[in-house]
């Protein structure tokens, strides 16, 4: 049976050896159907490259907030790219890198596992949770666990 689906991103590490960048999910669901072959896009460019093409390309979803962390925290650590350099690839302020590197580096694992589950969005995680885990992260804890408990909108908790 042929599948039909949106390629996934890839590029190559070393000649033919390519390396998946997007559609991790589109390969998990085709592996449980004993599908082995998917289409695929070489990007055609180095790692860094890749993974900023691919969150342009958004091609399998919008990213959350703590994924979009991750990958800025990979381009910085890994790749060495700066704050003012990587803002300028991917089209942003250099704020937004900063808030997204804040979610990492400020958010205790704890609350940073609720962002992932979409909990709370990263919109009330970097305007609310985030100046409180700076000044008292078990009060940030406690206040994720009542914003789960109780279902909080981010309208709720920015008004809190």
């Amino acid at each position: 049976m042929l599948f039909r689906s949106q390629p996934v991103l890839v590029f190559a590490d070393e000649p033919g050896r390519f390396v998946l960048v997007d559609g991790h999910r589109r390969v998990r669901a085709l592996a449980s159907l004993r599908v082995d072959v998917v289409a695929a896009m070489d990007l055609e460019c180095a790692e860094a490259d890749a993974l900023v093409r691919a969150w342009q390309l958004h091609m399998s979803r919008r990213p959350e907030a703590i994924e979009e962390a991750w990958m800025v925290r990979e381009l910085m650590d890994t790749h060495g790219l700066s704050q003012h350099a990587l803002a300028t690839l991917m089209g942003r302020s250099t704020s937004w890198i900063s808030r997204r590197t804040a979610i990492l580096d400020v958010l205790p694992a704890s609350v940073q596992e609720h962002l992932r589950r979409g909990a709370v969005c990263a919109h009330a995680a970097q305007r609310v949770l985030v100046p409180l885990a700076r000044a008292n992260t078990k009060h940030c804890e406690r206040l994720m666990e009542s914003v789960a408990r109780h279902k909080l909108t981010s309208r709720q908790l920015d008004q809190w």
